[in-house]
């Protein structure tokens, strides 16, 4: 339930900053993350549209497996260079699309956790480091994938 994960989240961070003694006015903001992938539907009213699907529910496996025989994850690893997990929105809404189809038609947005407000920081791997960047830091950024370089 994604307002009871706001809720939860919200009361948290109240009790820590009164725990703190910290005067809230000199906070200038909060930050947590720990989701990772999954899946969070804002409906057209503005509330979710569907319970919150978190980064280890596995139900659009078999999404996965098809793309991968039909050669639809070969096309996007060539663009993307990652690979389709179950657990990812488009493997999910694909499962939602076909097994609960009132969800999609009544879902106005798809919440993303890994974009910043202005699209700034990015974060990246690079050869198992973690990098978090500026847009600005990223333009001065050259890779070339199918060459390892």
């Amino acid at each position: 339930d994604m307002e009871e994960l706001w809720q939860v989240n919200a009361q948290a961070i109240r009790k820590a900053i009164e725990r703190s003694g910290i005067n809230p006015a000199d906070i200038a903001g909060v930050s947590f993350s720990g989701h990772g992938k999954g899946l969070y539907l804002v409906g057209k009213d503005g509330k979710p549209s569907y319970n919150g699907i978190i980064s280890t529910d596995a139900r659009a496996w078999a999404y996965v497996k098809k793309w991968k025989e039909d050669g639809t994850a070969k096309k996007v690893y060539e663009k993307t260079y990652q690979d389709i997990l179950a657990c990812q929105p488009v493997s999910l809404l694909a499962w939602l699309k076909d097994n609960c189809p009132e969800v999609i038609k009544n879902t106005k947005y798809v919440y993303l956790r890994k974009k910043a407000p202005l699209g700034d920081p990015i974060e990246i791997t690079v050869r198992g480091y973690e990098l978090t960047l500026r847009k600005s830091e990223a333009d001065f950024v050259l890779m070339t994938m199918k060459e390892n370089k």
